[in-house]
């Protein structure tokens, strides 16, 4: 079976639903590539059967799962429900991205049935050609648009419009992701040197950036839990300038659970990242 793949630009409009979107997975308009699908034509048996909403085509990244899925206007369309915060990291990349209005792209992965030439008289072997009949094997969130008529045409409203807090957060979280992966990168390098017995520098080098970003890390997540705790509590004025330390003075306390957890957790974060740093 072959897979042809088909990327279309996406466009976020607002809507009061947070937790799904609508995109237009495909269109019948000429692609940049001089092809076209006919939507008529699509078979969609293949994918309903097993829905998986993708990032990049890659299989190892399902990001959530279309609840619908069908053609309106000649246009293929599905609602997508992402995977619930906290479950996946990449599916909370995208699913932020994406009702930021930043990722635009939308990809449908067809096995092509039945084509014909776009144009008969081109005798090129990879000649454009016109999908007339296919099955839908998966779509997937793209960072690479080609079709600027295929649209994520509804996101949240409260996620399209995050306020300094919650990108905050996002951020601090892809920092600490991005440092994982350097160490992962890190140790690599210095198996790799092991292995081949050289003189390669790169696992120090790495080294040094790590504890770069692990320092960054630590101070973002004393900024951002500050910005956090300084928003006001219900009950207190929305336009008032509340300080943490004021909060508490004023009796806001977490509970027992809380800290105990809150300190549990800064302390194994601290002991990894001393780790990290000493290698």
């Amino acid at each position: 079976m072959k897979m042809t793949r088909k990327m279309f630009a996406a466009k976020a409009q607002e809507t009061e639903d947070e937790g799904t979107i609508r995109v237009i997975c495909s269109t019948e308009d000429m692609d940049r590539g001089g092809e076209v699908i006919v939507q008529r034509g699509i078979d969609l048996q293949p994918y309903s059967a097993n829905p998986v909403v993708l990032w990049q085509h890659d299989p190892m990244h399902p990001v959530g799962e279309a609840t619908s899925i069908a053609m309106e206007d000649d246009r293929l369309v599905a609602t997508v429900r992402f995977a619930p915060p906290g479950i996946s990291a990449t599916a909370d990349m995208v699913r932020g991205l994406v009702k930021a209005g930043i990722l635009k792209g939308v990809s449908v992965g067809i096995n092509p049935v039945e084509t014909e030439p776009m144009d008969p008289a081109d005798g090129r072997k990879n000649a454009p050609v016109r999908y007339i009949k296919s099955e839908l094997l998966e779509f997937s969130f793209v960072s690479i648009p080609a079709n600027p008529n295929a649209l994520v045409v509804s996101r949240s409203a409260a996620a399209a419009k995050p306020g300094p807090v919650v990108k905050g957060l996002y951020d601090l979280g892809c920092l600490a992701r991005v440092l994982g992966e350097v160490g992962y990168l890190r140790d690599s390098a210095a198996w790799e040197r092991d292995m081949e017995g050289d003189a390669s520098t790169l696992p120090e080098r790495l080294g040094e950036i790590m504890r770069e970003m692990g320092q960054a890390l630590i101070d973002m997540t004393a900024e951002e839990v500050a910005e956090l705790l300084a928003q006001p509590m219900p009950g207190e004025p929305k336009t008032a300038s509340i300080v943490p330390a004021v909060r508490f003075m004023a009796g806001y306390r977490p509970d027992d659970d809380t800290k105990r957890a809150s300190t549990l957790a800064a302390s194994r974060r601290a002991v990894m990242l001393m780790e990290l740093g000493g290698r």
